[in-house]
């Protein structure tokens, strides 16, 4: 059950980098961009740092899931 009623379900997600962009996506949209007139360098700044780093794990989730199924594939053999 959603209570949201503008929820719509994305199949397209499919892996953690797909589901960070849409994520960080989501945040720029909702919290960012409305107060963008009132962010100063430094925290700009943060915010790059902080979306580099998200991004960086979900490069490394996705990793970890990719070598996961190897793991699996192999094992059946």
């Amino acid at each position: 059950m959603n209570i949201n009623q503008d929820y719509s379900s994305d199949d397209s997600i499919e892996t953690a980098i797909d589901a960070m962009d849409h994520t960080m996506g989501w945040l720029f949209e909702t919290f960012i961009e409305p107060k963008q007139g009132e962010i100063d360098e430094d925290q700009t700044m943060l915010l790059a740092v902080m979306g580099l780093t998200l991004k960086e794990i979900a490069r490394r989730a996705d990793a970890y899931d990719q070598m996961q199924n190897n793991s699996d594939q192999f094992s059946k053999n």
